[in-house]
């Protein structure tokens, strides 16, 4: 449907303390009572910029830019403005009326001299409404990601951005650690908890001492102690840490932890019930073995080993014992012929 005006009512943080909630259904109100319901939409819009002006409603066409609205403004502004084409200038933004003229918002002081780019559609477009975003080219580079560019173009526009990541390393965003075979996803898990742990500011319990209980579980499964009922524990803290958080370090928190045990539950299954790690790579669930037909007997590995658990006679296989071994990896280093493996 077609409207002839368009009121917009912030609803970015600032402004709904404000109540601009209440602003925007005054205005609904008062325009169905008008018989403008047909003709004029309230929409709901991100941040315009001047929070400290809030509620902050703009009226398009002409861009009239209303500042610090109350519920009880909206009446005159509804029967003057909308009904009668006449802006009530006592309640506009201050910069935006001169003696002559009325200017719109993009033309005051303080947005004239603005190039807004990410947010160039914030304080325009409902951002609830996909189909919104999409008529002001939203997804147009996604677009051409899709149907136009190989996966190397991409990685290459990337990187020649100069875009950086926002986790406090500043790495390059189109260079990212590559995963394989060799990457345990349930010690990459525990390596993010790790991380969120240190950082909370323990305000929340959730985050404060969710994470810490999660994080615990994953040292247990790590070090070959889990328990059938662990992954399931996992994922209950997880859900409820993201759903009562209070800010957004706690509420994505549990996302790799969830990330891994929906693509990668065979691997948290194989450390819990298997007492194995699949990627060779959590210490206290490998088993360092020689190969006895790579084995030359030469005893290098033997001569390395820092708790001597390595035994044999020259020229012939040695073996690991088990029970001495701590895997520190000292005789797969130096064999010369590998015939060390792990597993």
């Amino acid at each position: 449907m077609l409207y002839r005006s368009h009121v917009m009512v912030c609803g970015g943080t600032g402004c709904t303390s404000s109540d601009s909630d209440k602003v925007a259904e005054r205005f609904t109100e008062e325009i169905k009572k008008a018989g403008l319901d047909k003709e004029v939409l309230v929409v709901r819009t991100g941040c315009f910029g001047l929070c400290e002006l809030g509620p902050v409603v703009v009226v398009y066409p002409e861009g009239v830019f209303y500042s610090r609205v109350k519920p009880d403004y909206v009446p005159e502004i509804v029967e003057e403005h909308l009904l009668k084409g006449r802006p009530v200038k006592k309640y506009l933004y201050g910069e935006s009326v001169t003696e002559r003229e009325i200017k719109p918002l993009e033309e005051t002081p303080f947005f004239r001299k603005q190039k807004r780019i990410a947010l160039r559609n914030c304080g325009i477009i409902n951002p609830e409404d996909i189909r919104e975003a999409i008529a002001f080219d939203g997804y147009r580079a996604l677009a051409k990601v899709l149907t136009q560019m190989t996966p190397k173009e991409v990685i290459e526009e990337v990187k020649k951005s100069g875009l950086r990541g926002r986790g406090g390393g500043g790495f390059p965003t189109g260079v990212k650690v590559v995963m394989d075979e060799d990457t345990c996803m349930v010690n990459v898990a525990k390596f993010f908890l790790e991380f969120t742990v240190d950082e909370s500011c323990g305000k929340c319990a959730p985050c404060r001492i969710g994470t810490k209980r999660m994080l615990e579980l994953l040292e247990k499964i790590t070090s070959g102690k889990g328990e059938e009922g662990d992954i399931e524990k996992l994922e209950e803290l997880a859900k409820t840490i993201k759903a009562t958080a209070l800010c957004g370090l706690g509420q994505t928190a549990p996302n790799p932890v969830l990330s891994t045990i929906r693509y990668f539950r065979d691997e948290y299954e194989a450390h819990i019930k298997e007492k194995k790690c699949p990627a060779g790579v959590c210490q206290a669930l490998l088993r360092f073995y020689i190969d006895p037909d790579k084995c030359k007997g030469c005893g290098i590995c033997a001569k390395n080993c820092p708790v001597n658990a390595i035994s044999g006679k020259p020229r012939q296989p040695y073996v690991i014992d088990q029970d001495k071994c701590i895997k520190c990896g000292t005789c797969i280093e130096k064999c010369p012929f590998g015939a060390i493996y792990k597993k």
